[in-house]
């Protein structure tokens, strides 16, 4: 039996790894999450019989010690975090906090575990990042990040989030901590919050409302099915090497344009008359991420996801109403954030 720590599991990408990594029922999972704004109840409402949930904010150090050192993990697969970048502008605090402080929490008690041999010598840490540390390309840029690039970040969510990965590497370095470190393009997929742009697009046109798109539409993101990303991870948590960084990417990049239109036509496919609306853009917006998953590729790993086919199969999971009631206080966080005041 394996056993197995994930944090934020009631998120959008750790619901889909828990989902995934429950099917082999050698497993035995444990999921430690605050249980915030943007979490999601199909894990607390599902009864599988190798995983438990615990309610526990990482900030709190002894109490996050007793529950690692009783349940001794074989593998951690860190996904807590603040993810969205708008809420960073307006609450940067936060997204510091449970990014860079809950990390290294995290990462203390764990060497303090290791240290005390209470987890076994083939331990791995891995730690889920994002592309948006490495910073922005031009539109017309044919620059291709690897995972030797520099870190620039443009944004207080992506700033934290390379505090976390710097300390990672810092505690590899000087206490041999056993990680690896992954950093992946925009996810799209069921149990994202409704605060994201696709699902957000998606509710505000079932809604009959404009879908709402920053400046001219013009910025290019890399998208990848979270079916996809939460199979490279493990994937990664069986054949990457400790120490390493690996960036996960499909290889579909699109703007958020043309990211609306493909949702207008699946609207008018249920005869929902929609348009799209241009907002005054936000703070600071990156205007295309690019990176490389050679390395990745070259471990064996493939994106298998057709990205047209898997944003269908997203619409019609959100068109299901009995699947928003996996959400608290939609209406509440539909509202555009990070525009300051």
């Amino acid at each position: 039996m394996k056993k197995i720590l994930v944090t934020g599991g009631n998120g959008f990408i750790g619901t889909n790894l828990i989902i995934e990594l429950v099917k082999d029922k050698n497993n035995q999972i444990l999921n430690i999450d605050k249980f915030s704004y943007n979490s999601n109840l199909y894990l607390i409402k599902k009864k599988y019989k190798n995983f438990k949930n615990i309610k526990k904010n990482l900030l709190k150090f002894n109490e996050i010690k007793k529950i690692i050192f009783n349940f001794k993990p074989d593998l951690v697969f860190h996904l807590a975090a603040e993810t969205h970048v708008d809420t960073s502008l307006t609450d940067p605090i936060s997204h510091y906090n449970n990014n860079v402080n809950a990390t290294i929490n995290l990462i203390s008690i764990i060497t303090m575990a290791l240290n005390k041999k209470k987890l076994k010598n083939n331990f791995k840490f891995i730690h889920v990042g994002t592309d948006e540390i490495y910073g922005d390309v031009s539109f017309k840029s044919k620059k291709i990040y690897n995972e030797n690039q520099s870190l620039n970040p443009n944004n207080p969510y992506s700033a934290s989030k390379a505090a976390a990965i710097l300390a990672i590497k810092t505690w590899y370095k000087n206490y041999n901590f056993p990680c690896i470190i992954t950093n992946s393009v925009n996810n799209f997929g069921p149990f994202q919050f409704v605060e994201k742009f696709i699902p957000r697009s998606i509710f505000l046109g079932l809604s009959e409302k404009k879908i709402e798109v920053y400046g001219k539409g013009k910025n290019i993101r890399s998208w990848i099915s979270v079916h996809d990303h939460v199979k490279a991870l493990i994937y990664l948590a069986k054949k990457g090497i400790v120490g390493e960084s690996y960036n996960i990417s499909s290889g579909y990049k699109l703007s958020n344009f043309v990211i609306a239109k493909k949702i207008l036509l699946f609207l008018k496919k249920k005869r929902v008359d929609c348009k799209i609306k241009f907002v005054p853009d936000r703070l600071g917006h990156d205007r295309k991420y690019s990176i490389s998953a050679n390395k990745l590729q070259k471990l064996g790993w493939r994106s298998k996801s057709i990205f047209n086919k898997e944003l269908k199969k997203t619409f019609n999971w959100y068109y299901d109403t009995k699947n928003l009631t996996n959400f608290k206080k939609i209406k509440k966080h539909i509202a555009r954030k990070g525009m300051l005041v």
